[in-house]
């Protein structure tokens, strides 16, 4: 062992607390880094790897029947990689008496046998014994159920529900988390199908093709031409986007990641450099010795670069492993919340080396400016620099407080480069958290603004229509509502223009979204016309997209003519106008566009109700569910206000949950480099705490005077966090809003954050200041004065 290293090994002993002060907060600031990379690497590579994993269906196309003969006609298509039969029928499941909620019942052909659109087996029987459903695991909290558990379940056409067996639960990664939007999933064999009245046919064929949207389209049009030949009619097509339902919330979620790693990267960079300073502080003195007695600048650097590296090295080994399981966690409670299939967790190798790296080699780089300049001092400046007591603070430590808070406030000040960092270090956390407090307060106030807008506290979607008058009348006819704005709604195909033109044998084929046609033809509240005009009131020929829905099918610009098909009925339409709405992607056309798309006239879509002030909206909510199924009617969407605020704002909760890690985190990391600068301050002070007790100042004096030197620059992070969180959440809005729900979010900043900083600010400049003072009083006046 070289005499350096035995020094460095010497002076890392010589102080266990301090370096053991430092060596933690290395550790975290490498773990914050490593579990911000490594979670960014694992959701970057499995969010795609999830979808794909469940094979999804490029093509499907609706028939009479899927048998094993079309099966194999169409696995002959080119391009087409897999092909299957499922079906999807629409039913209510009663969750708590009086309570029902959207079921979506998939009928698979074979569950052992899924090569399009793959569910994977959870818990539970597999497959399903006849008679029983599985469930997918994100919609349990939503129907309330589990394994063995009973499920009462009204299927279309009926009035009186039926009790259906759970019988597993599956999970099914191409599927929107079910709690989200407040559905529930189930899976069915045939034979259970035809169990519940329903029939054992299955009528969607589901292709998986290679090649992109425009590939799937030329197989769409080659495939329904091959049906037909075979005497099977087709009766809708879509070609949905190839990407997961909220892929924009996790490109959102990526992309915060990505941000706040180099914030991450930084507050590492800051920890290192308070750290190297307070290692410094009590060295300078040796340094100046070893010089005097000969020392090349060169080696005695060496030997304080190898403390370093014995600090950083261990610091990362520990920091990545910690951080490997950090990740981990991230990356279970994002897959909780987005319903990933991760089919591997492990961090990427690249994430691994790059932060192993950072951990090892930023604390040298950052040490090798300090060390330069301290070996570079001569051997007398250096001897020299023996921290004499403050003047200004000898014999005022016993006058007035205001003294004593006027010499607090300029010895914290004195170290200007150290306060920085300090500071930055310290009021990033209290940003971030600002940062997320302010986005939550943007996001549930763009909500919580967009539903009074609308002044309704239900909306109800049928399955089908129902003929105008006569669903106006049942729901005027509910004790609670005062009005029933009456709306057009349905699922209607959007032809892309390079699509296969429409003919008998090759149907319009694009994607499947909402068609929606507002009461007399009006703009609906809250929503705001970014891009051309909104819809003429005569017109049976234009077409209104919300943001949402352009960003699923990004060729619907304003002034593009498209074709919008349903039911086998085909019009030809101008998009006029882009809408900027928090809601589902959706179009918006006249009611005499939706008449003639639908080829009929008054017939109702869904309704949004107006209640009497103090009505029960449950209440309400149950009746109306009462009053549908006693017609014969059956709501595809039956959602009251406070259901559907819950909803909106699950959707963006997984993002404030991010941000919230991150600041707790840089939280720590600012209170460890507080900790670290006013042990630093201590240290450099030991002579003037000992003159002052040699003087007669009682020990509740130092502690004073270090609370007070530390509060000046937790007092002084709290403008300096409020100014960092202006651009941050802007910058999160704007990721949130662009990315996420295609809205423009309005700024709104958190008083109770920013009351919130100032009690954690207090609260961790008492823990970064107690443990300095209570070391400086408890020794002895000789020792104080003797320090070197």
């Amino acid at each position: 062992m070289t005499l350096g290293l035995k020094k460095a090994l010497a002076d890392l002993r010589s102080h266990p607390g301090k370096s053991g002060l430092t060596w933690l907060a290395m550790l975290v600031g490498v773990a914050l880094v490593m579990a911000v990379f490594g979670a960014r690497g694992v959701l970057q590579r499995e969010i795609a790897a999830s979808y794909a994993a469940s094979a999804p269906a490029g093509v499907v196309i609706w028939t009479d029947a899927v048998d094993d003969a079309l099966r194999a006609r169409l696995s002959t298509v080119p391009n087409v990689r897999a092909v299957d039969g499922r079906r999807l029928i629409r039913a209510r499941a009663e969750v708590a008496p009086g309570d029902w909620r959207s079921l979506l019942i998939y009928g698979v052909r074979d569950f052992d046998d899924q090569n399009v659109s793959r569910t994977h087996r959870v818990s539970g029987a597999w497959p399903p014994p006849v008679g029983t459903l599985v469930i997918e695991q994100s919609a349990l909290p939503v129907l309330n159920t589990d394994v063995n558990a009973t499920l009462h379940v009204r299927m279309p056409g009926e009035s009186r529900p039926r009790q259906v067996t759970v019988s597993g639960i599956t999970h099914d990664p191409a599927r929107a988390p079910g709690w989200q939007d407040n559905v529930g999933y189930a899976y069915a064999s045939p034979a259970t199908l035809a169990g519940l009245g329903l029939g054992a046919v299955l009528n969607e064929v589901h292709l998986a093709v290679d090649g992109d949207r425009a590939a799937a389209e030329r197989v769409a049009a080659e495939a329904t031409s091959a049906m037909q030949a075979l005497g099977h009619p087709v009766r809708r097509v879509e070609v949905p986007p190839r990407q997961h339902p909220h892929a924009d919330h996790m490109r959102a979620m990526l992309m915060l990641l990505q941000v706040l790693a180099v914030l991450a990267v930084l507050l590492a960079g800051v920890l290192s450099t308070t750290l190297i300073a307070s290692m410094l502080a009590r060295q300078v003195r040796q340094i100046g010795v070893m010089k005097a007695a000969g020392g090349q600048p060169w080696p005695i650097a060496r030997i304080y670069l190898a403390t370093v590296g014995l600090l950083s090295t261990t610091a990362t080994a520990g920091g990545v492993v910690l951080g490997l399981a950090l990740a981990q966690q991230c990356v279970t409670m994002a897959s909780a919340q987005l319903n990933l299939f991760a089919v591997a967790n492990a961090v990427p190798g690249v994430s691994i080396g790059v932060v192993t790296a950072i951990g090892v080699l930023l604390p040298l780089l950052i040490t090798a400016i300090p060390i330069r300049r301290a070996v570079q001092m001569t051997a007398r400046a250096a001897i020299r620099d023996a921290r004499a007591p403050n003047q200004a603070l000898r014999g005022q430590w016993a006058r007035r407080g205001s003294v004593g808070t006027r010499v607090a406030v300029r010895t914290a000040l004195q170290k200007r480069g150290r306060v920085a960092l300090t500071l930055f270090g310290f009021a990033v956390g209290g940003a971030l958290l600002m940062t997320a407090a302010n986005a939550h307060r943007a996001l549930t106030g763009a909500v919580d603004a967009t539903l009074a807008a609308r002044a309704d506290a239900i909306e109800v979607r049928l399955l089908g229509g129902a003929p105008r008058a006569e669903f106006d009348d049942a729901l005027r006819a509910i004790d609670g509502v005062v009005e029933a704005a009456i709306w057009g709604a349905t699922l209607a195909t959007y032809a892309r223009p390079d699509a296969a033109p429409s003919t008998a044998l090759k149907p319009v084929v694009g994607g499947r979204h909402g068609l929606l046609a507002p009461p007399n033809g009006r703009r609906p509240g809250g929503a705001v016309i970014v891009a051309g005009r909104w819809l003429a009131a005569a017109s049976e020929s234009e077409l209104v997209v919300n943001r949402q829905m352009l960003a699923l099918e990004p060729h619907l610009q304003v002034g593009v003519r498209t074709t919008v098909s349903l039911g086998g009925r085909v019009q030809a339409v101008t998009v006029v106008g882009h809408l900027e709405e928090i809601a589902p992607a959706s179009a918006y056309i006249t009611p005499a566009g939706m008449q003639a798309l639908l080829g009929r006239a008054n017939w109702a879509g869904g309704a949004r109700l107006v209640l009497a002030p103090g009505a029960d909206i449950a209440h309400v909510a149950h009746q109306l569910e009462l009053v549908i199924s006693a017609h014969g009617w059956m709501p595809v969407y039956l959602m009251t206000t406070p259901q559907l605020r819950a909803a909106m704002v699950d959707h963006f909760m997984i993002l404030l949950m991010v941000l919230l890690i991150i600041a707790g985190s840089a939280c720590l990391i600012g209170t460890l480099a507080l900790g670290t600068t006013m042990s630093i301050s201590v240290l450099e002070r030991r002579r003037e705490i000992g003159v002052m007790k040699a003087m007669g100042a009682q020990a509740a004096v130092i502690r004073r005077l270090i609370l007070l030197e530390g509060g000046v620059t937790a007092l002084l992070s709290i403008p300096v966090a409020v100014a960092v969180s202006v651009p941050l959440t802007h910058g999160v809005l704007w990721v949130v809003g662009q990315h996420g729900l295609h809205v423009t979010l309005p700024m709104r900043i958190s008083a109770f954050a920013i009351g919130g900083w100032c009690i954690l600010a207090a609260a961790a400049t008492l823990l970064a200041c107690l443990g300095p003072a209570a070391h400086a009083i408890r020794q002895p006046v000789c020792a104080l004065i003797a320090h070197e």
